[in-house]
């Protein structure tokens, strides 16, 4: 549901830089103070046989929106010494959010730190259409096979904007592969 009254501020900062050929550099941040100036919440009262006895009004006043974070920052960097592979980290901050908007510390999400690392393959030596591209990523000690989105694949009808394909021994709890 919509609040009445609510505000969004906030800075943000995107930096791009390649200092070689092959090494490329994006960093990005956001900074926000979001607040919302009253928040109305009905409580449902219910006796100890179960039965809904009424309702019950909570008045919040200058709260957080749920699931909005104060600082979310991703920094990348990527090194393709050829045309063919490129090898990359990415690093991803966000702090802490409301799981409601009472502002309760008990309902909220921790701040996360997220490293990952991943090889990008380009196949377009190999197929003809396209860019295709095979990207193999590793986050968080999982591994994952995932096929970019491209002119190729849309074309072959295989997949649409956004589709992975995951490959059967991607998942560390799968047996092995034979």
């Amino acid at each position: 549901r919509n609040v009445e009254r609510s505000h969004r501020r906030g800075l943000e900062l995107d930096l791009r830089l390649q200092p070689t050929r092959s090494l490329r550099l994006h960093a990005n941040a956001n900074a926000s103070a979001n607040r919302i100036a009253t928040w109305n919440q009905a409580i449902d009262v219910y006796d100890a046989e179960g039965g809904w006895t009424g309702s019950v009004l909570r008045v919040y006043r200058d709260v957080p929106p749920l699931l909005t974070p104060r600082f979310v920052s991703n920094l990348s960097a990527d090194y393709g010494p050829g045309t063919s592979l490129t090898l990359g980290l990415a690093g991803r901050y966000v702090s802490r959010a409301q799981l409601d908007n009472t502002d309760d510390p008990a309902l909220a999400t921790p701040a996360f730190f997220n490293l990952d690392a991943h090889a990008t393959l380009n196949l377009s030596r190999w197929v003809r259409r396209g860019e295709p591209k095979l990207r193999e990523s590793f986050a968080r000690g999982e591994l994952a096979l995932r096929a970019l989105p491209v002119d190729f694949f849309r074309a072959a009808a295989l997949a649409q904007p956004g589709f992975e394909l995951a490959h059967p021994c991607s998942q560390l709890t799968q047996p092995p592969c034979h």
